[in-house]
């Protein structure tokens, strides 16, 4: 999955636009941060605004990787 080209949406609370759409890559899958919960976390490389919630990380299919 490292290096897959992804699409990341971002939400601005209380905005009220739409939701913004990035492309980006993969650089990690099944990344262990050390927090107790496993290898379970995709490492993913897209810009993003600080203010926005996340939301899916979808691959160029439109399927749900996180």
């Amino acid at each position: 999955m490292a290096r897959q080209p992804v699409l990341s949406f971002a939400y601005m609370p209380g905005e009220g636009g739409p939701p913004a759409l990035y492309e980006g890559i993969v650089s990690a899958a099944h990344r262990d941060l050390g927090d107790g919960t496993g290898p379970i976390w995709i490492q993913h490389q897209t810009p993003r605004d600080a203010r926005a919630g996340g939301a899916p990380l979808l691959d160029f299919s439109g399927a749900v990787l996180g």
